[in-house]
């Protein structure tokens, strides 16, 4: 078995994805009463409109 510090050394870094403002977050899963759940594509670009509402 192989140390851990033996694993990392090895890896290369861990780099932030680019992300553009279409792009997926999450589906979010709604509790409707209206039949089946249904899930709700959010985008990066709706987070931050979110986040910025007064």
């Amino acid at each position: 078995m192989e140390g851990y510090d033996n694993l990392i050394a090895d890896s290369a870094p861990i780099t932030d994805p680019m992300r553009k403002g279409g792009d997926l977050a999450g589906i979010f899963y709604t509790g409707g009463t209206t039949g089946r759940s249904k899930g709700v594509m959010l985008s990066h670009q709706t987070d931050n409109a979110l986040a910025n509402v007064e």
